[in-house]
């Protein structure tokens, strides 16, 4: 390391003590870090982290294009660096094009490192920063090893597969029962009325885990950011009528009353409907468990210029500042993380580009709001 702290002194032009607090900083990083210049994405100096990952590599790595040094297709011997069709796949030239813009955005994605055997693929994240150091053209980066978090996102994605399958299976049990059971009424057998009750209860039970899973599918993904919106136009009224048949169906309203608040009829909006009616049903679901039994919850949206409101409010329930608090953070007093309010933050401001308030008063009761743009903006991962 001490070469390259010279030969990075040497590029960089500032004394020992600036650049010996600048790389201690980060050599103390846990993340692997290297200091390049812009134009030729020539290595200039690398911190121990990723000093470890390529090992074998450092004494060549000296005038070294990163390209080179991580086996890019697109390295090679010229001084400056050229981007082709293949750098779009790469977690660090995407992080380059994403501070070009003015964006400092992680990206997720493969770089190949040195194993026992040959090399191997090391799921990373990147993100890229623009150095001001003495009218230098150099770029910091870091890469975030993440391959246990890859591993663990395969694995569920394959395990909520697994499960929908399960589910259609049920599904398609269900649909030959209900086809004997109406085949046998067509012939003028006598169906006894429990077993129908038994057949409705099986088919609600079967739609209730199926899109419990998909649920818990989409977190699993909008984590990953491998979630991708499906925005399309429609009438807010129809989410709120879908979510009074939502919980009626889950049977969770618990002797609670919900009303829908008259609201504009010709209002359009547009949004991922399905992620929209999950993050509401959320809302909802914290403000019926919060209320007492045969309590009023009205169900509304109030249209602004850019933005609409969706808000479901209590008017005889009043919280304390330390239940708002809880409301608020993702994680509960046990110290594990509150699933609903986090399912509610990662999808309605990540996905939905929505806020969330609560406000409470004696006079007012409580009412929770969710405000998304009118039109949401389509998200490329």
């Amino acid at each position: 390391m001490v070469a390259v702290l010279d030969r990075a002194k040497k590029f960089l032009d500032i004394d020992d003590i600036q650049i010996k607090t600048i790389f201690n900083i980060l050599n103390s990083a846990p993340t692997a870090c290297i200091i390049i210049k812009e134009l030729s994405h020539e290595l200039v100096w690398y911190n121990n982290t990723f000093s470890k990952l390529y090992a074998h590599r450092l004494p060549n790595l000296d005038g070294s294009t990163i390209s080179q040094v991580l086996g890019c297709i697109n390295s090679s011997s010229d001084s400056q660096f050229v981007y082709n069709e293949y750098c779009s796949e790469c977690p660090l030239h995407a992080a380059i094009a994403s501070m070009n813009k003015g964006d400092s955005l992680k990206h997720r994605g493969v770089i190949t490192i040195p194993a026992p055997w040959g090399k191997t693929d090391l799921h990373v994240e990147t993100c890229a920063y623009r150095l001001e150091m003495q009218n230098q053209g150099l770029l910091l980066i870091y890469f975030k090893d993440i391959e246990s978090d890859a591993t663990r996102y395969q694995l569920n994605r394959s395990f909520f597969h697994d499960l929908l399958n399960i589910g259609q299976q049920l599904r398609s049990s269900v649909n030959l029962t209900r086809m004997v059971v109406e085949d046998a009424k067509r012939d003028g057998y006598r169906i006894p009325t429990q077993l129908i009750k038994e057949l409705k209860i099986m088919d609600s039970s079967v739609s209730i885990i199926t899109d419990k899973v998909n649920q818990e599918r989409q977190l699993n993904n909008a984590q990953n950011d491998t979630l991708i919106p499906h925005i399309v136009s429609f009438n807010p009224q129809d989410i709120l009528s879908e979510l009074l048949i939502s919980v009626r169906k889950m049977d969770e309203h618990g002797g609670r009353l919900l009303v829908i608040v008259p609201c504009p009829p010709d209002t359009v909006c547009a949004s991922d409907r399905m992620l929209l009616h999950q993050v509401c049903y959320g809302l909802m679901h914290t403000l019926i468990y919060s209320s007492r039994a045969e309590q009023i919850i009205e169900l509304g949206f109030t249209p602004q210029k850019d933005t609409i409101s969706f808000w479901f409010r209590n008017r005889e329930l009043t919280l304390n500042p330390n239940k708002i608090k809880q409301f608020n953070t993702e994680y509960s007093l046990k110290r594990t993380r509150n699933i609903y309010s986090y399912t509610i933050s990662i999808l309605a401001t990540k996905y939905l580009q929505a806020s969330i308030d609560i406000a409470s008063s004696e006079a007012e009761g409580t009412t929770i709001f969710l405000t998304i743009p009118l039109e949401t903006k389509s998200k490329t991962t």
